[in-house]
């Protein structure tokens, strides 16, 4: 049993079947880390961007308060001279978008861009094919 298993070191033949083995963990290690490397860079690739601007909702203070305290907010002014609120979410963030969705999605002057293409309100729910 246990000699069976045993390798002989001087053998050139086990040493090349243990180092073809080796190369099958190697490529399957290298094949699983570069797929790990391609989502992550999905992920920084993937980017939403919430803009709304002011509402006459008695929400919108609170709403207001929320996104300013989101590392991605930006206050900006449009071509029209008013105020936009802009706030950017990558997918480990869409728990947050969600959060503030749930409020402005009514709202006239609220827009989502994903890729920096406009998304139609409609399309914009969890798990929607539009958004991935």
């Amino acid at each position: 049993g246990a000699a069976e298993k045993a390798v002989d070191l001087n053998d050139p033949q086990s040493n090349a079947l243990s180092a073809a083995g080796n190369d099958k963990t190697t490529a399957k290690g290298a094949k699983a880390r570069k797929s790990a490397k391609t989502a992550t860079a999905n992920e920084a690739q993937w980017l939403l961007m919430l803009e709304f601007g002011h509402s006459r909702s008695e929400y919108f203070d609170y709403v207001l308060h929320r996104a300013r305290l989101l590392p991605d907010f930006m206050q900006i002014m449009d071509e029209d001279r008013q105020i936009v609120y802009r706030i950017h979410f990558r997918k480990r963030d869409m728990r947050t978008f969600w959060r503030l969705w749930d409020y402005v999605q009514n709202w006239s002057n609220t827009h989502v861009y994903l890729h920096g293409k406009e998304l139609e309100k409609w399309k914009i729910w969890p798990y929607s094919q539009y958004m991935k």
